[in-house]
């Protein structure tokens, strides 16, 4: 199993139908305190409107990523679906 821990930045605009989020960056870090320190910084310094921190394990013999563990959830994100 690999283990990629991730810190997903996201801007914000706003049109009739609300305020839309999309996903402007995403950075892989080296350990859970790193990306979420990460997201906590960008945030903080307005650098995005919101930011996840999460983890995600990837099984190499099927190579598709199990379900995200959030680790952070900051500012403006994006509602979790199920």
């Amino acid at each position: 199993m690999k283990t990629h821990y991730i810190c997903q930045l996201y801007s914000a605009t706003s049109s009739r139908a609300g305020i839309k989020l999309e996903v402007s960056k995403m950075i892989e870090g080296t350990s859970e305190t790193e990306v979420i320190s990460r997201a906590e910084r960008s945030v903080e310094r307005g650098l995005c409107a919101g930011a996840d921190a999460y983890v995600v394990t990837v099984d190499p013999a099927i190579g598709e990523p199990g379900e995200p563990q959030f680790l952070a959830r900051l500012g403006q994100v994006p509602e979790l679906q199920y």
